[in-house]
């Protein structure tokens, strides 16, 4: 039998830990402020493309088949529909472009290395802006408020409170991105012999 590959078990792992943030938030009105959006977000930065979002992929397919996995331990088809949905497509859509400009982690990357931290920035602020246009979108679509509303409702309250996570999560990112990169390669390297 094929034994699963390390990087799947990192990424069921990851996807396990965004699961678990689910439980932490703090209602604010319509939308809670949450934990989540920046670990999901951060699965983008740690992996690269496409593990990833693959890693939100998995956090989304489970919350959608039942478990309460969302914020506030909500869960069903029905939570994606609503006016919060759109944030959690956000999520995967945030850790693509989070993914795809941070790059694939390399073993001998320097993880303080100003170039790699302000790469790293990048993405999290490019990932979390694309996080608020699919939620705002969809909040509007759902409640039918203007544009401005949306943006007063589900941007200006967590701004500062977002930037802050991504400031904490960021050297825990740098630091993750080569250990998990070692370990990756030395999967890669296993198979390699195993097909020799």
């Amino acid at each position: 039998m094929k034994k699963t590959s390390r990087s799947s078990v990192f990424m069921a792992m990851y996807a396990a830990i965004i699961c678990v943030t689910g439980f932490i938030s703090i209602p604010l009105g319509p939308i809670p402020m949450v934990l989540q959006n920046i670990v999901a977000i951060s699965a983008g930065l740690v992996f690269g493309l496409p593990q990833g979002a693959a890693a939100v992929g998995m956090f989304l397919a489970v919350g959608t088949l039942g478990l309460p996995v969302f914020s506030g331990a909500r869960s069903g088809i029905a939570i994606l529909n609503g006016p919060t949905g759109g944030f959690l497509i956000g999520y995967f859509v945030g850790a693509l472009i989070a993914g795809a400009i941070a790059t694939t982690p390399k073993a001998e990357e320097k993880a303080f290395a100003r170039e790699n931290l302000f790469r790293l920035a990048r993405g999290a602020i490019a990932g979390l802006g694309f996080t608020y246009l699919i939620g705002i979108l969809n909040f509007r679509r759902v409640t039918g408020t203007s544009f401005s509303q949306a943006i007063s409702l589900c941007v200006i309250p967590f701004l500062i409170p977002d930037l802050i996570k991504i400031c904490v999560f960021l050297p825990v990112v740098a630091r993750l991105r080569p250990v998990i990169a070692r370990l990756m390669d030395h999967d890669q390297e296993q198979g390699d012999e195993s097909l020799s």
